[in-house]
């Protein structure tokens, strides 16, 4: 699975932006009503850069 990101992450809602933004092989089945999709890495408010 290739993710086009145009910054450092991305939280994908809903099935229109997973078709846009993620490509290849594996393409698994996300029910979006129930969930969402969080890609990539972003720094903590508080400067934490790991949950431990």
């Amino acid at each position: 699975m290739d993710i086009e990101l145009f910054e450092n992450h991305m939280i994908i809602r809903n099935q229109v932006d997973f078709t846009e933004f993620v490509s290849g092989s594996c393409q698994p089945t996300i029910d979006f009503t129930v969930y969402d999709l969080g890609i990539g890495k972003k720094g903590l408010a508080n400067a934490n850069s790991s949950i431990d």
